[in-house]
């Protein structure tokens, strides 16, 4: 979990974020979304199947 001391917005919370990350896997939620555990599985083996990144 990454904290940030002032609100700078998306692009420099997004950007924080991607600069201190590790793994194989990135993935921002904002405030309204919802992210279900159950489906993180599901998840990773869709992305593995498609490979690189995605919009």
């Amino acid at each position: 979990m990454l904290r940030l001391e002032q609100n700078g917005g998306p692009a420099v919370a997004r950007n924080f974020g991607a600069s201190n990350s590790q793994g194989e896997f990135l993935c921002f939620l904002d405030s309204d979304d919802e992210f279900l555990i159950t489906i993180f599985p599901k998840w990773c083996r869709y992305w593995m199947q498609i490979r690189g990144p995605r919009l």
